[in-house]
């Protein structure tokens, strides 16, 4: 207990004291924040209601008011940029989640396994790589027919490959560890060796990756989402707001803008903080 808390104030440490990985907690904790606050809250955290129109007001400049202006039918951007943020949350944690757990047992049982089973599960793995994962989430989808739900499935389906690689990776090397040989040798059952040795050597590495991996499935879905592979509207969703708005890049420049940058922003927090969890883990690992 004593040395788990001294390794976790290290790395708190670590992580306050870099300015890059900071910021980066920042973003991802704030986006965090405020996604479950809009989801659990709804339109009592956002000045306007999202999807209130006011034809009196269309393409209002950002101000005091409207900090972000309005769009074509009035509505109020800021307010359906953060109404849309648990949308990208939930998704990302989604496929991330579900794409660690499956891929992450897979590969480890295969690493550690060897044999048929490892032949087999590369040969699947293959079949994946040798299809862009974009395109085949977006057939996934359009066959589901398009809805959020939906979005997070075929993301998923597609998403765990990666995952399965690098956890084979890490467990070929856990494998051949004198203490794991030795419990093989001993008798102990596989799935207690998985559980006490093989899963605690690579979860770290697998961690690291998620974080840094939860941005590039935020940019996956809000492109995905752009094509009109998501929610519908009028709900607000960030790729929707991108492919609707930017018909109007010349004469309202901030409506594509500000939906542009909430993405970028939150997939520069996630790489950010990704690079910084990494960095610690090569510094604990010298």
């Amino acid at each position: 207990m004593e040395r788990a808390r001294s390794a976790l104030s290290l790395s708190a440490k670590y992580l306050t004291g870099n300015r890059e990985t900071l910021v980066g907690s920042v973003i991802v904790v704030g986006f965090y924040l405020v996604s479950l606050l809009s989801a659990t809250l709804g339109k009592a955290v956002v000045p306007f209601d999202p999807l209130e129109q006011n034809v009196a007001r269309p393409f209002s400049s950002p101000g005091l008011e409207n900090w972000f202006g309005t769009d074509e039918l009035g509505r109020d951007v800021f307010s359906r940029i953060v109404t849309a943020m648990p949308n990208a949350a939930l998704v990302s944690l989604f496929v991330v989640v579900i794409a660690f757990a499956i891929g992450g047992l897979l590969g480890a049982i295969s690493g550690y396994k060897g044999g048929w089973i490892d032949e087999a599960l590369m040969r699947i793995t293959d079949i994946f790589f040798a299809i862009p994962s974009l395109i085949l989430a977006m057939v996934i989808a359009v066959v589901l027919t398009p809805s959020l739900a939906n979005m997070m499935y075929s993301l998923a389906i597609v998403w765990w490959p990666t995952y399965a690689r690098l956890s084979r990776a890490e467990a070929l090397k856990v494998a051949k560890y004198h203490y794991v040989e030795s419990a093989r040798i001993s008798g102990i059952p596989t799935r207690l060796i998985l559980l006490r040795h093989v899963f605690p050597n690579i979860f770290a590495t697998l961690l690291v990756y998620s974080t840094l991996d939860i941005g590039t499935v935020i940019l996956a879905y809000s492109g995905l989402s752009y094509l009109g592979l998501s929610v519908q509207p009028p709900a607000p969703d960030w790729g929707i707001m991108v492919s609707g708005y930017q018909e109007y890049m010349i004469s309202a420049p901030w409506l594509p803008l500000f939906p542009g940058i909430a993405i970028t922003i939150v997939v520069i927090g996630f790489s950010l903080l990704g690079d910084g969890l990494r960095s610690l883990q090569r510094r604990r690992g010298q």
